[in-house]
This record gives structure tokens, C-alpha cells and sequence, in this order.
């Protein structure tokens, strides 16, 4: 057999191994499963705007228990931001759709919040100075006009306003959110 024989059939066994190679360096984790994750940044209703970027860092258990996820990031974007106030509570939605793995690789995917640590402040000490605020205010103008129910009046009223006066929702940086695949991901290693 001559050099060039087997050189053609070097490269005829190797083009015909290619393709499964690549199918075995792919790795396809289906719809449903879920991933946990920790917020790169702090997140607020208050400062966010729609189209900034989110980013998560992927926390074992890793899909497929394949530690190649390890130390993988995941991207997304806010799509969603409505600032808290009067009567108006506060909303703040984002949408991961992307993961790049520490060597670099990208799969694409779309993923639904199952859960995301978030905090409001606690409003109990506001409402209870508006109400004191209220009160105050409301005998002033009872007394003014004549009567003696305007000390109740306006403690009613100020808590009222104040139990009506929305907090800001934040997503602390390192918070834990879980994420669950609305769509396969494939990613090929």
C-alpha cells in the first residue's frame, strides 16, 4: 500500500469519526430542570431600567451533576421595573437567557424564575409616625374647626397614607435565585 493510500484513508476514517466526536462533547440538559444561582450585583427596583444586564454565577448542584458547569456564568436582562409609590407596589422581573462556561463556551436557553431572595424595608415604624403625624395634625384642624374627632380622624387618615406608600423591592447581591428551563440547553464542550 502506498504513503498516499494510506493517508486517503487516514482522512476518510477521521472524517467519518468527526461528527461523533462532536456529538459526545455536547452535553444537552432538558426542559424543566432547574438551576441555582447567586446574584454578581445588587438589584433594585428603585435604580434598575429595563435592557440593564443581569448576572449569576452557577452554584452546585450543577445540571447533569457535570462539574464543567463549575464557576459558569449566567446573563440576562431586566425586562420589567416599576418604581414603588403611592398605591403603586413595586415590580422588578428579569429574564436569564445565556451561560458562558469558565472556558468560554456559550448556550443559549430560556429559563423562567422559579424564586429569587429579595427584601423591602419594613414599614411598621413609618406607619406608626405617619399615624402619630396624623394624629397631631388632624386635632390641630378639629380643634380649628369646632370639633373634638379630628385627633382620630387624622390618625386614621395618616395611616391610611402611610399603609398606601409602597416600599422598593432589592435583590441583594449573593442572593440565591432558581431558575428553571423553559427550553432545552446544549452546549457543547
Amino acid at each position: 500500500m502506498s504513503s498516499r493510500s494510506v493517508f486517503c484513508a487516514f482522512v476518510a476514517v477521521t472524517a467519518l469519526l468527526a461528527p461523533l466526536s462532536a456529538v459526545a462533547a455536547t452535553v444537552s440538559v432538558p426542559t424543566g430542570t432547574q438551576m441555582r444561582a447567586t446574584m454578581n450585583a445588587e438589584l433594585s427596583s428603585k435604580s434598575a431600567l429595563v435592557g440593564q444586564v443581569v448576572k449569576l454565577q452557577l452554584v452546585a448542584p450543577y445540571p447533569e451533576n457535570d462539574s464543567r458547569f463549575a464557576n459558569a456564568t449566567l446573563s440576562g436582562k431586566v425586562v420589567n421595573v416599576v418604581k414603588a409609590g403611592q398605591g403603586r407596589k413595586a415590580q422588578l422581573e428579569f429574564a436569564i437567557d445565556k451561560i458562558t462556561l469558565a472556558g468560554g463556551q456559550v448556550g443559549w436557553f430560556s429559563a423562567k424564575i422559579v424564586s429569587v431572595e429579595s427584601r423591602t424595608k419594613d414599614s411598621t415604624g413609618k406607619i406608626a409616625l405617619a399615624t402619630l403625624g396624623g394624629m397631631v395634625v388632624g386635632n390641630i384642624l378639629g380643634k380649628w374647626a369646632g370639633t373634638n374627632a379630628g385627633g382620630a380622624v387624622g390618625a386614621i387618615a395618616g395611616a391610611l397614607y402611610s399603609a398606601n406608600s409602597k416600599e422598593d423591592v432589592t435583590i441583594p447581591q449573593g442572593s440565591e435565585a432558581i431558575l428553571q428551563l423553559a427550553s432545552p440547553l446544549s452546549i457543547r464542550f
